[in-house]
């Protein structure tokens, strides 16, 4: 364990690490300040991380995972490490995080605020999630983009061969193109539904494919065993108007 650098009045000596642990007995409620570092989590209690040495207040950098403690409590027998929150206790942090928060992978709505400020224009650059499966709706605002919109996108799909629902190539992108379809009939299925997903299928073959919804899920009001059929060279976009249901709806020829 060693001393980052702490803060000592003007003219007082700057104790070495093995002088630290005598300067702890000294040191009042209202000197100064220190600063220690150490390699992973520290530990509160009976035999917790500088207990002897570190006093109520002095604050302790977790390196390893770059989080910050406070000494919350300090006496011969105990010490009490607590990470750092705001003064109102909620646990908010402001900077750059690589994926959790004080080692807590942060729950919804955990982080309300980014740098200290509600996010105002421009102050994103990029947003992104990744290790989930979709990113929470955006509400109360309009969301405003002035560059392109990547969507999710399936370039080569292979229809599966015998057809129907059970065994039908799952879709998992929003924009999918069809480029193997052995027979007509030959299948795929859309994702489960929920109420504005929009997903659009491209049918590049000279062969029919057929799609068809997820579990019970209906496709203008076709039986869910039934599905629809996309004729070869034909596209089409499918709507899910509320879960269990989707509607499609054909699109242009290509463009001449």
């Amino acid at each position: 364990m060693t001393v980052l650098s702490p803060y000592l009045p003007k003219g007082q000596k700057r104790f070495a690490n093995i002088e630290a642990y005598a300067g702890a007995q000294w040191r009042g409620a209202n000197d100064a300040m220190w600063v220690f570092r150490n390699n992973g989590v520290p530990t509160s209690g009976g035999s917790g991380t500088l207990l002897g040495v570190a006093l109520a207040g002095d604050l302790l950098v977790d390196y390893a995972n770059k989080t910050l403690y406070q000494c919350s409590a300090s006496s011969s027998g105990s010490i009490t490490w607590t990470i750092f929150t705001t003064a109102s206790g909620s646990g908010a942090f402001t900077g750059t995080f690589n994926g959790t928060v004080g080692a807590t992978t942060p729950a919804a709505a955990d982080i309300t605020v980014l740098g200290g400020n509600a996010p105002g224009t421009g102050a994103f650059t990029t947003l992104a999630a990744s290790g989930a499966s979709s990113l929470a709706a955006i509400t109360g605002t309009t969301l405003g983009l002035t560059g392109l919109f990547t969507k999710s996108l399936a370039a080569t799909v292979t229809a599966h061969s015998g057809g129907g629902q059970g065994s039908a190539f799952a879709l998992t992108k929003q924009v999918n193109i069809i480029t193997t379809c052995a027979a007509d009939h030959d299948s795929v299925r859309l994702p489960a539904s929920a109420a504005g997903i929009i997903v659009i299928i491209f049918n590049t073959t000279a062969k029919i494919a057929q799609v068809f919804g997820a579990g019970t899920d209906t496709i203008d009001a076709s039986p869910t065993a039934t599905g629809v059929p996309l004729t070869g060279g034909n596209r089409a976009m499918f709507v899910a108007t509320a879960s269990g249901t989707w509607i499609s709806a054909q699109l242009g020829a290509v463009s001449a």
